[in-house]
Parts: C-alpha cells; sequence; structure tokens
C-alpha cells in the first residue's frame, strides 16, 4: 500500500530558504528591491507532522501511522487516540467545507501540514521558547498547523482566496499545491479548531525589517523566529472580495465566520 506506515512520505513540506542561505544572495537582494509584501508568522520549534483525508499520519519523510489506530508513539511523545480522532475529524469537516465552498464537483486529497509541539523546544526540554507559558496545551505532544496540501486534478486551479502556494508539483492524481498560512485559510482553520501559527503582521519587506516588535520579540526571546512568505500585490482586496462572495453563495459559511 503507498501509504502503509514506513513508505515514504508521499508530499513533503518544502524546504525553506533563509535570507542568508548559502547561494540565495542574488534572489534575497532582488526581493528587497522590490520591497512587496510579506506575511509574518511564527517558526515553531518542533517536528514535522503531515495529516491526510486518506487516512495517513506522517513525519517529515515517513508514513507513521493512520487512521484507526492506537496511541502513536512519535519521537519520545504518546499522541493519544482520542486526540487523533480529533485531528482526522476536524480534517474531513474541513474538506467538507472547501468541497461546498471553493472546489464543487472536484475530488481532491487535503493534507494539514504542522509541527508537533513537544515539552520546551521538543528537543532539549528546556521551556526555552515558553511554549507552556504562552499556551498550557502546548508542550503535550500538540498539533500546530502553517499550511495545507491539496491534490488537484491536473485541469483544476486554485481558488483567488489561495492567492500564494509555495509548491506545485505534479504527482499521483494530479498536481500538489502547497499553501502556507494566509488570514482567510487562518479564520477558517479556526472556526474548525484546529490549531495554527498566528499572522504576526502583513507589512513590506523594509518595514518588517525594521519592525522593532518583530525584532524584540526574537531578542527576548519569546520566539524563536519567524517565517515570512511573499503575498500577491492585491491580495488583500481578492481575499475582501472572496469572502463577500461565499457569504452570497454559501449560507453555511456565512453561520460559520459570524461565529469566528
Amino acid at each position: 500500500m503507498r501509504t502503509s506506515p514506513g513508505r515514504n512520505n508521499p508530499y513533503r513540506w518544502p524546504k525553506k530558504t533563509g535570507f542568508y542561505t548559502r547561494g540565495t544572495l542574488e534572489q534575497t537582494l532582488r526581493q528587497l528591491k522590490e520591497d512587496r509584501t510579506w506575511y509574518v508568522t511564527e517558526k515553531l520549534v518542533g517536528y514535522n507532522l503531515s495529516i491526510s483525508t486518506e487516512g495517513w499520519i506522517a513525519s517529515k519523510n515517513k508514513i507513521i501511522g493512520r487512521i484507526g489506530m492506537g496511541t502513536l508513539k512519535f519521537q519520545g511523545v504518546s499522541i493519544e487516540k482520542d486526540q487523533l480522532d480529533t485531528l482526522f475529524g476536524s480534517i474531513y469537516r474541513l474538506k467538507d467545507f472547501m468541497k461546498l465552498s471553493n472546489f464543487r464537483n472536484v475530488e481532491f486529497e487535503l493534507t494539514l501540514y504542522g509541527k508537533m509541539i513537544l515539552k520546551g523546544t521538543g528537543i532539549s526540554g528546556v521551556e526555552e521558547w515558553r511554549y507552556r507559558t504562552k499556551n498550557p496545551n502546548r508542550g503535550r505532544g500538540e498539533f500546530i498547523c502553517h499550511g495545507i496540501g491539496l491534490v488537484l486534478p491536473g485541469n483544476t486551479h486554485l481558488p483567488f482566496v489561495f492567492p500564494k502556494f509555495i509548491s506545485n508539483k505534479e504527482c499521483e492524481g494530479g498536481r500538489n499545491f502547497i499553501v502556507p498560512i494566509n488570514p482567510y485559510l487562518s479564520d477558517v482553520l479556526k472556526y474548525y479548531g484546529i490549531a495554527h501559527t498566528p499572522t504576526h503582521a502583513i507589512e513590506k519587506l523594509s518595514e518588517i525589517l525594521h519592525d522593532d516588535k518583530l525584532v524584540n520579540g526574537i531578542i527576548n526571546k519569546k520566539l524563536e523566529g519567524y517565517v515570512l512568505t511573499e503575498r500577491h500585490t492585491e491580495v488583500r482586496g481578492l481575499i475582501i472580495q472572496a469572502m463577500k462572495l461565499l457569504e452570497m453563495i454559501n449560507p453555511l459559511y456565512c453561520e460559520q465566520n459570524n461565529n469566528i
């Protein structure tokens, strides 16, 4: 079976590129010159975990479990069956919503990408980034989502509520689009009770690099760092238009959004 435990993760989260990553100087200079708007989210310390509507759970590289199993042992922490059932229940409800709102008459696979936050940093056991102080549920094996994956048929395009994807690769069944957290996705995840990385800022790159609040967050060890994702031009207007359109054509979404 292609997604049985021990097999390779079929849809890995792409490797992040830093401003100081070797070989990226030209790209960094171009980004500084263009000075576009970026989303700023927290860089979490933990272990990569992905959950699919096809019923599998994976670490960064390997399938480690499937729906219906008992307690999952992962990197020294036990993820209890009821927690796994809750995660799968949430992702199935999210997929049902997307069928109504974004992908009518389209068969697709949905993947949640995130980090499993363990005690302290998840590596040393030291409470360095204050996860347990900021959220008492963290440090006990909580899954925090930082993006989604959508395996869509080859002739299907992403809706404009997902204005930026960071990966678009051919795969079995079509193409796998990987979309990081954006304001629209954040609202939807919040409604379905899926913990996710908050957006700390939406600013031009020059403003981000000189934002004292963001810089002090790192200096004072309130967090390890930030993840920046470029936003398309005029995307804010598109998201607002999309939300209004969904309220008109989908009463279910309208009711949900009023409760967010």
